[in-house]
């Protein structure tokens, strides 16, 4: 807490789309150097003081990088139509695997009547039981997102402090006492959203 960072270095990692087009994708910020601002004894000798006051003075380093189509992809900074022909163009890459090992024993077998290729058995086989489950596991899913952004986002259209302990709309976010916001509800919705995501994949 008392610790004070004499370098700050940030890193703005952005998507250059067009010539004159940039899109800030994430922003990272490292704070370096730090001294204690409490007592004359500074972390590894980086603050000078005039009599009981630090040295304010600091060093704020800023880089700029364009990320490569991977990073861009793994950070989903992409168009929704790009992850959607990715995603299929993956899945008949599966497909086309398993055709190929079919291919070679067809070709390679001492059989004199060799089995067809079922491909429509298959993908029966494959697809039918993982469309149900999720579509029954989204019920309860849905149920209780639902819930969670009535109990949670009630009354912020017009907040009273006074009046929060049901959705913690009394419980302000910064320090200096502000109003409660939409913000917030949306950030607490986030964390809930989380926990139940985390006993999901626990009970899977």
């Amino acid at each position: 807490v008392n610790s004070i960072p004499k370098t700050i270095r940030m890193e703005l990692k952005y998507f250059q789309y067009s010539d004159g087009g940039k899109k800030l994708v994430e922003a990272v910020i490292d704070y370096e150097d730090s001294c204690d601002a409490e007592t004359e004894t500074c972390v590894r000798n980086c603050c000078e003081y005039t009599g009981l006051n630090i040295d304010p003075t600091y060093q704020l380093i800023v880089n700029y990088r364009a990320l490569n189509w991977v990073e861009l992809l793994n950070l989903f900074a992409l168009d929704p139509l790009t992850y959607v022909t990715f995603y299929i163009a993956v899945g008949l890459i599966s497909i086309s695997f398993g055709f190929f090992i079919w291919a070679i024993n067809y070709i390679l077998t001492q059989l004199r009547n060799p089995p067809p290729f079922h491909f429509v058995d298959f993908l029966r086989i494959i697809s039918v039981a993982p469309f149900w489950g999720t579509a029954l596991a989204m019920v309860p899913m849905g149920i209780t997102l639902a819930f969670i952004n009535f109990w949670l986002m009630t009354g912020y259209d017009t907040p009273d402090p006074g009046d929060g302990m049901f959705n913690f709309e009394n419980v302000v976010m910064g320090w200096k006492g502000e109003e409660p916001d939409v913000c917030t509800g949306y950030g607490r919705i986030g964390v809930c959203f989380v926990v139940v995501g985390l006993y999901v994949n626990l009970l899977t």
